[in-house]
């Protein structure tokens, strides 16, 4: 990791405004490298798949709107600036500390063990063992809608709060039973089907690097808020010094809040069958690939509320990664946690007006009233926050598995297959 981090980068400018009282209107552009681990090249000639990378974005532009020129009573010209759109955050550099990276770090490996299970492979693609475990221990699910059966609801205050009840039963019968059991019927038909094609497919990687990508988080939300105002210029900074002269005006806002969160795991793996044409190893295969053996995660799974518990441990994650796959000697070259996220508050000002012209020439030189040009114009403020992380590395056996605790048949798989790092 690099000495000179962090690495800033900050740019900062102004935009002629007129009669805000915060003359100019300043800009912001904020970009820092907190972690950056470079690749190298290792003494067999190979590159390192690199480390820990963090970087942070934070900034505030404001669009430049039109000129507008008005001719006074007096004769005179001014000429108005209009830019942005109020309603953004204050622009604040962000955190650079090392417990800001820290923390962004622990946001994106918190997701680590997840992505190892996705794209381990080798890996049960039904649960057949824990669909037989649920049907003996609770049964089929309830016939839907069986519950509500010779209900009135209409009848009296009392049998409608009974009937909304029901509806709470029916939605959890669904929820939880029906959904889970036509899933698990839809994964052991998918599973069948192609259980040949899975285990060739296994046999034909065998002693070869396999690469794997699985999105584990992909969330957008956006909210959109609007106002409007009878006045020229309610929402920008700056405009003209007497808005309540421009007759006909109007000035409508938007603000547009945009948050997005995407995270990925990208890994390499190998691994070595001895005998993979053996019917011994293809009936293990096919029993593992099928759910159908009493592993960790699939005893795990099967315990009452366990589903529960995920909510707030990460307990069955572990159990997965605790049990066996199809495959022997699996070894992780790398295994990589990217998290991107990015807030985005857009603010958008339309303002429009007609064009006026009271001038009268009194002789002498003497003008009294006013003139200005129509106006239909749009000014906008952009504030963003973006996020890039990447956690994880060499692990080979797991993502909290380090290299230098492998016990001597760990580091045997990885002399076999090659993934011992020199240098």
């Amino acid at each position: 990791m690099s000495s000179r981090l962090p690495k800033v980068d900050y740019q900062t400018w102004t935009l002629p405004v007129s009669n805000n009282g915060v003359n100019p209107l300043r800009c912001h552009d904020y970009k820092a490298l907190l972690v950056s681990e470079s690749h190298y090249r290792r003494r067999n000639g190979s590159w390192s798949g690199g480390g820990p990378f963090c970087v942070v974005k934070r900034s505030l532009i404001h669009q430049q709107g039109d000129k507008g020129k008005i001719m006074k009573s007096n004769g005179q010209t001014e000429t108005q600036f209009s830019a942005g759109a109020s309603g953004t955050p204050t622009f604040v550099p962000p955190d650079i500390s090392t417990g800001a990276a820290q923390g962004l770090l622990r946001a994106a490996q918190d997701r680590g063990l997840e992505g190892y299970n996705r794209t381990r492979p080798g890996t049960n693609e039904a649960d057949l063992y824990v669909s037989l475990s649920e049907l003996v221990h609770d049964g089929f699910p309830s016939i839907p809608l069986h519950g509500l059966k010779g209900q009135n609801p209409v009848k009296s205050l009392q049998d409608l709060f009974k009937y909304f009840r029901g509806l709470g039963s029916e939605y959890l019968n669904v929820v939880f039973g029906w959904r889970p059991f036509v899933n698990d019927l839809r994964k052991l038909y998918r599973a069948m089907k192609n259980i040949d094609n899975m285990v060739n497919k296994l046999v034909a990687q065998n002693g070869h690097t396999v690469r794997r990508r699985a999105t584990l988080v992909n969330s957008h939300e956006l909210v959109q808020e609007d106002a409007s105002f009878n006045a020229a210029y309610a929402y920008a900074y700056g405009g003209s010094g007497l808005p309540n002269s421009f007759a006909g005006a109007k000035s409508v806002w938007t603000r547009v809040t945009t948050t997005e969160e995407k995270v990925w795991y990208s890994s390499s793996w190998r691994y070595w069958i001895p005998n993979p044409h053996s019917w011994l190893w293809r009936a293990r295969a096919k029993a593992t690939l099928f759910g159908a053996l009493p592993t960790p995660g699939a005893l795990y799974a099967a315990m009452p509320w366990s589903w529960m518990a995920d909510w707030f441990t990460n307990i069955g994650e572990i159990a997965k990664a605790l049990s066996p796959s199809a495959v022997d000697n699996l070894v992780q070259r790398y295994g990589y946690t990217m998290r991107w996220t990015r807030k985005r508050v857009l603010c958008l000002q339309y303002t429009t007006y007609p064009g006026r012209n009271t001038l009268k020439d009194f002789g002498g030189g003497t003008l009294l009233g006013q003139k200005w040009d129509g106006a239909d114009l749009v000014t906008s403020s952009l504030y963003t926050e973006e996020t890039k992380t990447r956690a994880g590395g060499f692990n080979p056996f797991g993502p909290d598995k380090a290299a230098g605790g492998l016990s001597p048949y760990q580091l045997s798989v990885l002399s076999a297959l090659g993934l011992t790092r020199s240098g």
